[in-house]
């Protein structure tokens, strides 16, 4: 009574001096060889919590390492983009996501402006070149690797722009969406025009 008292209480060290008739002794061994069993259980269980414990204090380690890198490398991404002297954009299902400070000071067109429902990719490009433009960032998004096309665009006043177009697929916000990259190269253009005419 009191060895089982013991174990309620928690106390699985407790045994029970073997002695007595032979009911009572094999009940007595059969007592002590549970709380032996107990007691091992007990061990496996603190040993595998220990090891959980520090188990997890490292995987969170690891995430918070992880989680300072991506957002390190995002926050360069982000200086890098929004540095950059060319225009850059990001489409995904037919609509502009995103354009940086550069696309809106060569094209005249506001990040709001270029996000909204209304704006039409079309309108920046000349009429030859739009149909290239979505051909390209078509295939962009299915994957395919193709190097720079020289196309034709206008901003807001109507000044024609030389531009390269270089571009690849990304994933944003979770979902396939093409990188753009669009560098003016008007007036490299036209001094090449007036060397030629130098010349």
């Amino acid at each position: 009574a009191k060895g089982t008292e013991a174990l309620s209480s928690g106390n699985i060290s407790h045994r029970i001096p073997v002695a007595g008739a032979s009911e009572m002794v094999d009940l007595a061994r059969a007592f002590n060889a549970m709380t032996d069993r107990l007691q091992e259980k007990a061990k496996e269980s603190r040993d595998f919590q220990e090891a959980l414990e520090s188990l997890n204090a490292t995987l969170e380690e690891q995430v918070l390492l992880r989680t300072r890198a991506l957002e390190e490398s995002e926050a360069q991404y982000k200086t890098l983009v929004e540095h950059s002297p060319d225009a850059i954009l990001i489409v995904q299902d037919r609509k502009v996501r995103f354009v940086n400070r550069a696309f809106e000071e060569t094209f005249g067109v506001s990040m709001d402006d270029a996000r909204g429902p209304g704006f039409d990719l079309d309108t920046i490009f000349d009429s030859t070149s739009a149909a290239l433009v979505r051909g390209r960032i078509d295939a962009w998004l299915r994957g395919d690797n193709l190097g720079a096309v020289e196309v034709i665009g206008h901003d807001a006043s109507g000044k024609t722009r030389h531009l390269e177009l270089r571009g690849s697929r990304i994933e944003y916000l979770g979902d396939a969406a093409a990188e753009c990259l669009l560098i003016d190269t008007t007036e490299a253009r036209q001094l090449r025009d007036k060397l030629t005419e130098t010349e």
